[in-house]
């Protein structure tokens, strides 16, 4: 039988000595032998129960996820109010499900605000078409005179230029929010478009019984904008200011260097917004007095407009104002080098 050798020399006395030791190799090859025994017999029972504990703590870990998705598939268009729902646990499954809400909240805002968008167009544009359809209609109805043709001409025209207004006014924010380079900027002078302004906005507060005034610093006024968009801008709140301000008031046009910018004010002695509504003036088609806007030829956009024209130019509009004492809309643009 097969024997484990092994030897070792020893000096000893003068002599060496050599001591020898065998062992019997049996009894290790029969300790492998049923350990392979074993082994072929305990593998398939790990194996068994490594895919059955697998399947069980894969199914468990992965029940936060199936929840996620049946709730996801839950929300739709026409039910973006539910959420979902958010594991106690502090890992990256709820970390997950808290951006994915955070995201839902803004898609639903953003679905809110072009429902509530689209059903203030409708509404506006419903009344001037109501009108053209009425004065129309009652012109063909029987023989009018000339002078009964003329007046119902004029109310269709009257209306005409009203929805096409509006309807540039929505094409314009509707490109403005496409469109990221609907406003190119490019360093230019800004004394000239202001003098512009209040020689387009003289006229106007004249038939109205108002003067309109204007200082500004000397010299150029170099800031980055887009001369056509800000000349808008600035004619917005102009019309606004003139339009809410009763005869006898004043309108001023103010433009002045703050810490590297231009700061642009149109200052009025209207009648003031209260503060309750100050957080609302720049949405669209919002009018804190709505009779009186739509009778003054107003499409409740124009703030709006300027607000994302502002917002284009790396600005926005601030207000400050008091009842009966007239509102401030200021405008900081960053100043440009010489053109």
């Amino acid at each position: 039988f097969p024997l484990r050798m092994a030897y070792q020399r020893y000096p000893l006395g003068g002599r060496t000595i050599t001591v020898e030791v065998a062992d019997p190799v049996r009894k290790f090859q029969t300790a492998v032998e049923e350990f392979t025994t074993v082994l072929w017999l305990s593998v398939p029972i790990l194996l068994v129960l490594a895919t059955v504990g697998g399947f069980w703590l894969s199914t468990r870990a992965l029940k936060p996820v199936d929840k996620l998705t049946e709730d996801a598939r839950a929300i739709t268009a026409s039910d973006l109010s539910r959420r979902l729902a958010v594991p106690p646990t502090k890992d990256e499954l709820r970390r997950l499900s808290e951006t994915l809400n955070g995201m839902l909240d803004r898609i639903e805002g953003s679905f809110q605000q072009v429902r509530r968008f689209t059903a203030d167009a409708s509404h506006e544009l419903r009344a001037p078409v109501t009108l053209i359809h009425t004065a129309a209609e009652f012109s063909l109805r029987r023989e009018r005179s000339s002078d009964e043709l003329r007046d119902s001409m004029g109310k269709i025209l009257r209306e005409a230029k009203r929805t096409t207004r509006l309807i540039d006014d929505l094409l314009l924010l509707a490109r403005a929010g496409s469109d990221p380079n609907a406003f190119p900027l490019h360093p230019m002078d800004l004394a000239p478009v202001l003098k512009e302004v209040v020689d387009q906005a003289a006229g106007l507060a004249a038939s109205h019984g108002l003067t309109v005034s204007t200082e500004q610093a000397g010299g150029a006024l170099q800031v980055n904008a887009d001369e056509a968009s800000i000349r808008r801008l600035i004619l917005i709140l102009v019309d606004n200011a003139i339009r809410y301000t009763p005869p006898g008031g004043q309108v001023k046009l103010d433009a002045r260097s703050a810490d590297g910018d231009l700061l642009v004010s149109v200052s009025d002695t209207g009648c003031g917004i209260a503060q309750e509504d100050l957080p609302r003036i720049f949405e669209r088609f919002w009018r804190a007095d709505k009779v009186r806007s739509r009778a003054s030829g107003g499409t409740g956009l124009g703030l709006s407009i300027a607000q994302e024209i502002a917002g284009r130019h790396g600005s926005r509009i601030t207000v400050t104002s008091e009842p009966g004492r007239g509102s401030t809309f200021t405008i900081s643009l960053p100043k440009a080098g010489p053109v």
